[in-house]
């Protein structure tokens, strides 16, 4: 799995600018098995939730394996601001990303 919010080393790169919803779905078609954890747009629309999950299961389909699927829309927060989890040993702070 690719879990963003809990991997100082992803969070840290996508707080760099170096990560993308897009890249996580192409890094997820050769290994892992999808997207965990990512913390997207707070504004992010029903409809763009919607074709990130059929995205994933398309690829899921033609791959042939599992892909996994948790983003987490963060209420508030825009693409580039900081995700926090106060409090939460699990969790690291985190650059919230658009999902497209």
């Amino acid at each position: 799995m690719l879990p963003i919010l809990e991997d100082l080393g992803l969070a840290e790169r996508t707080n760099q600018g170096r990560v993308s919803v897009q890249g996580l779905l192409a890094w997820s078609s050769v290994c892992g098995v999808g997207l965990d954890t990512v913390p997207v747009e707070g504004k992010s629309s029903t409809e763009e939730i919607r074709n990130l999950y059929l995205d994933i299961a398309s690829m899921a389909h033609r791959l042939g394996k599992p892909l996994s699927c948790r983003i987490l829309p963060m209420r508030g927060l825009k693409e580039g601001e900081i995700a926090e989890f106060p409090g939460n040993p699990y969790l690291c702070s985190c650059a919230v990303l658009p999902i497209n």
